[in-house]
Order: structure tokens, then C-alpha cells, then sequence
């Protein structure tokens, strides 16, 4: 960044925004807090007249929420960028904000370290600096995260596109991310962590193949079995007897 990335916060708790004000001027980060607004009206003015670089907006406020703040200055071609703040019982905002064009949303009680990440993946964006990596430091720890997750929760429902609201990261770039450092679409990787799993309690547990299946997100045992065969190259059952037939040696 050129120069100091200029912020307005929004947020209708002054004491909380004072605070956030405090510690992101803690961080030592190229970035100065310019304003603080109480509502989505006033953060409007204040965009006007400050011209800042960046909105750091809580969703629910009086007199204008978060949501209607953003949809007002992007109309009107507001040039700044924004970061939503929420608790996870609002994530249901965070999916309209994606229809807006937000690319940062930051779950209450804030983390320092992610958000300073978004403020600055953010910027590395309007930089260029990401052109030449599709995973700078900041996206990269996301991705971290993304995996991490996924590996988790292998078991349950979760399609790209439910990651890219709960990361905030674009569906198109999960897929670049997963290319590069996995070799394999998301889908053939959540697949993997299933099938492995899933030979893990063939080997090890006496649990019936529609158990397994379900313990590791299939809720159809006859297509579990098929997922299982095409991967391995052998159906479930026969792979349990050939375990252990060769523990018997």
C-alpha cells in the first residue's frame, strides 16, 4: 500500500468500536481509523466526507442496518471496500453480502489475526500483489483454515459452495486452491478423506458396511459401496475378507 489504508468503523456499540479502533492501531499495520459511525446513515455521510479506504461494518444497526449501508454506497459507486462483522447467528448476512460484492466477513468475537489477514488480502488485491499467486499469505492461511475444516467434517454435508460462504472466499478460487495444493478437485478430495476413513473401520472396528457408510457421509449404502469400488478397485465387503486374510499371516 502506498499509503495508509484509511478506515471507518460502524458500529451502533461505541465502546465496541472504540475497541476495535484500539486494536487494529495496536497492530502496527499500515492504517489509520479515520471515523466512527453509529448507523448505517451516518456511515454514509461519513464515506462522503472521508473518503475512507476501507468499511469495517457491524450487520445490525439502527435507523440503516450493515446490509442496506453497503447496497446504498455501492450503487452509488463508492470506491471504498468492506469488511462485515457478525456473530455466527447472522451468517445468513454474510450469504447477501457475497450478492453485494463483499470479500471479507469476520465472525464476533473478533480474531486479530484474522482480521488483520482480511484487511490486508484485501489490499494485496487492489495492489496487484496477487496476480502472479492465486494464494497470498493472508488467502493462503484461509485456505489453511478450509482445509482444516474439511478434514473435520469430512462426514457431513458440505458443498464448495457452502465453504465459499463460510470462508469467504469465491467458489472459482476454492477450486484453484484445491488444484494446486492438492492435485485434485474438491470433490475428489472430500472423497478421498471419506474412502480412507472408511478402510480404517473395515480394518479396525467390526462395524456393518451401512454403519461405515454412514459414519463417513453416505446415507445411501448401495452408493457408498459404488464410491468404494471405483476408488479402490474393490467392494467393501472383499475388501474387509483380503484385510483379513493377510492379518492371519
Amino acid at each position: 500500500m502506498k499509503r495508509p489504508c484509511r478506515i471507518l468503523l460502524a458500529d451502533d456499540e461505541r465502546g465496541i468500536a472504540e475497541g476495535l479502533s484500539i486494536l487494529l492501531m495496536q497492530m502496527g499495520q499500515p492504517w489509520e481509523i479515520v471515523g466512527i459511525a453509529e448507523d448505517g446513515e451516518e456511515a454514509i455521510r461519513m464515506v462522503h466526507h472521508l473518503d475512507p479506504d476501507l468499511v469495517i461494518t457491524d450487520v445490525r444497526m439502527p435507523v440503516m442496518d450493515g446490509l442496506e449501508m453497503i447496497r446504498r454506497l455501492t450503487e452509488e459507486g463508492a470506491r471504498c471496500r468492506f469488511i462485515i462483522l457478525s456473530g455466527y447467528a447472522d451468517f445468513a448476512y454474510a450469504q447477501q453480502a457475497i450478492k453485494l460484492g463483499v470479500r471479507a466477513y469476520v465472525t464476533k468475537p473478533v480474531d486479530e489475526d484474522e482480521l488483520a489477514q482480511a484487511i490486508l488480502s484485501l489490499f494485496a488485491e487492489k495492489d496487484g500483489d496477487a496476480r502472479s499467486d492465486p494464494a497470498p499469505g493472508p488467502k493462503q492461511d484461509t485456505f489453511d483454515r478450509l482445509l482444516e475444516y474439511v478434514r473435520e467434517h469430512f462426514n457431513e454435508d458440505m458443498t464448495q459452495q457452502e465453504l465459499s460462504e463460510r470462508f469467504f472466499l469465491n467458489p472459482v478460487y476454492i477450486s484453484q486452491l484445491f488444484r494446486k495444493r492438492t492435485g485434485m478437485t474438491y470433490q475428489n478430495y472430500l472423497t478421498r478423506l471419506r474412502i480412507d476413513r472408511a478402510r480404517r473401520y473395515l480394518e479396525e472396528t467390526d462395524l456393518m458396511v451401512y454403519e461405515i457408510s454412514e459414519r463417513v457421509g453416505y446415507s445411501d449404502t448401495a452408493y457408498f459401496s459404488r464410491v468404494f469400488e471405483k476408488t479402490t478397485g474393490i467392494r467393501p465387503t472383499d475388501y474387509r475378507k483380503k484385510t483379513a486374510a493377510r492379518q492371519e499371516k
